[in-house]
């Protein structure tokens, strides 16, 4: 239960430190001074660094998450905000818990070995 507890905890800070980090920071930097990288190719740098940051995900996981990255942007280029990106985010990262619980109920419900 304590595990679940710092997952969650780890879940949110991940969803609001990477995307102040990713989608406001490093956008902004790209896009201006020094750089001044037109939007697309900001995005794709920024999506690029962001696979590249999970690749101890593994490089499947890490190209997945670089595709989502892209989602996170046109989120917040729409709204203007990072506060939708920052849910979905966490959400996406609290999964993991919802998923285990059903692995555990499924696996409790499982008959056992030589029955």
């Amino acid at each position: 239960m304590r595990e679940r507890f710092w997952w969650a905890v780890l879940s949110i800070t991940a969803g609001i430190c990477e995307e102040c980090l990713f989608r406001s920071f490093l956008l902004q930097y790209l896009h201006s001074n020094p750089w001044r990288l037109g939007l697309g190719l900001t995005l794709a740098v920024a999506c690029v660094v962001f696979a590249l940051a999970h690749l101890y995900q593994g490089v499947a996981a890490a190209a997945v998450t670089g595709l989502l990255a892209i989602l996170l942007f046109i989120l917040f280029l729409g709204s203007g905000s990072l506060f939708l990106p920052i849910i979905v985010h966490a959400v996406g990262d609290l999964r993991v818990l919802f998923l285990l619980r059903l692995a555990g109920a499924s696996s409790a419900e499982a008959p056992a070995a030589g029955n």
